[in-house]
């Protein structure tokens, strides 16, 4: 259940690039070159990948 909340609040950050700008810009850049269909692909699996580094740490 934390997992799903965590998720839900991940998505309004994630979508700016201030919580973590090293990331953004270059995989956004990447996926505006693959399409962007991609992107919001690309965006969920990001926001996972950072979920789970917020759940190790």
């Amino acid at each position: 259940m934390i997992h799903m909340s965590s998720k839900k609040d991940d998505q309004k950050p994630a979508k700016a690039p201030a919580p973590q700008p090293e990331k953004k810009p270059g995989f956004r850049a990447v996926s505006q070159k693959k399409g962007g269909a991609m992107s919001a692909a690309d965006q969920a699996k990001k926001t996972l990948d950072k979920l789970d580094l917020d759940d190790e740490v």
